[in-house]
């Protein structure tokens, strides 16, 4: 019987890899997160210095798109774009627009 070390057949992956945040604290596994990590490594946008994944989500009315958050990505949306003020809820800050944003670097996706 060989050990995992011996073996030399590969090993198929069953989940995407943990996201661990800026804090270094290990959670318990997070399918959502680990898949959002797993888009963002494959998206084929160049990751800049110190930049790392935050978060992910779809972009409403729009199937095939989804809004990667990271430490140091930056987006715009003209003001005539936007329905209403924004507001604070607790720890969230909430922006009402029109379809309007943009990813404001060069390899990035405009939307």
């Amino acid at each position: 019987m060989a050990t995992a070390a011996e073996s030399t057949q590969e090993v198929t992956q069953l989940r995407p890899v943990r996201l661990i945040k800026e804090d270094g604290v290990i959670r318990p596994y997070d399918l959502t997160e680990a898949q959002g990590l797993d888009l963002f490594q494959r998206s084929g946008l160049r990751q800049l210095d110190g930049e790392v994944f935050r978060d992910h989500l779809p972009y409403p009315g729009h199937r095939k798109t989804t809004i990667i958050v990271t430490n140091s990505r930056e987006w715009e949306c003209l003001f005539e774009n936007f329905t209403r003020a924004p507001d604070v809820r607790g720890s969230q800050l909430r922006i009402y627009s029109q379809v309007c944003l943009t990813v404001c670097l060069s390899d990035c996706l405009s939307v």
